[in-house]
């Protein structure tokens, strides 16, 4: 794997030895005035990485071709999970983080006008405009879907004990 040093993290290392930022620590260097080739010591600003997106993206509207061009920028193999998957442990980690309290959604209930659009967006595809209607699954695929359930449960009673 390739990683970039950039010159600025270099200067803002040998002037804070005490301060060394790491690749992939959390943090990140700012140019306090705005210009990123200005690398004087006195306009570099070390910061966590979502404080520094919360500083530059916050109330800003990012054009609809903009958007589509980041997407496509991290589409196919040039996103960086491409052709790897996250460790069962990992994904645990991640379920727990979102669980109880942590959730978005614990102790809110989606307003009966969003249950309508939500059942209007899936009305085209029941009945014979289920793209499985009048098929079946392969046995490959039985298995697979089982192993998948299996797994789930196995990671909701590990996040049940944990919590």
């Amino acid at each position: 794997m390739v990683r970039h040093v950039y010159e600025y993290w270099e200067i803002w290392n040998s002037c804070h030895s005490e301060d060394i930022i790491k690749h992939r620590d959390g943090h990140c260097i700012h140019h306090i005035n705005g210009d990123a080739n200005d690398n004087r010591i006195e306009n570099l600003q070390k910061m966590l990485f979502s404080e520094h997106t919360k500083l530059h993206h916050t109330g800003k509207d990012v054009p609809q071709e903009t958007k589509i061009k980041m997407s496509k920028a991290q589409s196919g193999k040039n996103h960086p999970m491409y052709g790897r998957q996250h460790r069962e442990e990992s994904k645990m980690r991640m379920s727990i983080s979102q669980s109880g309290e942590k959730n978005h959604m614990y102790g809110k209930h989606h307003s009966e006008e969003t249950k309508r659009k939500i059942s209007e967006n899936h009305k085209d595809i029941r009945g014979k405009n289920n793209p499985m209607y009048g098929r079946r699954h392969s046995e490959e695929t039985i298995i697979k879907i089982s192993e998948a359930k299996k797994r789930k449960n196995k990671r909701e009673e590990i996040k049940c004990c944990q919590l």
